[in-house]
């Protein structure tokens, strides 16, 4: 319940989540209600995969699939 009230924050906010690569786990969440959000930012301070999401938005996709959906 915590973690999905973190989605609805419209101020300043810094939201830390496991799973660095982003292959699952509740980054995914906050990453698929706050990508496109061009005032965002996401930072990665871990190794991240080849075929990864987390590799795949470092190499600087423009869009992204999430849960089914284009972000």
């Amino acid at each position: 319940q915590e973690s999905m009230a973190l989605n609805r924050i419209r101020a300043g906010a810094v939201i830390m989540a496991g799973s660095g690569m982003c292959t699952g786990g509740r980054v995914r969440h906050h990453l698929r209600h706050n990508l496109a959000h061009p005032d965002c930012s996401v930072i990665f301070v871990g190794y991240a995969a080849e075929g990864t999401l987390a590799r795949i938005i470092i190499d600087g996709a423009r869009e992204v699939k999430l849960f089914g959906r284009e972000i």
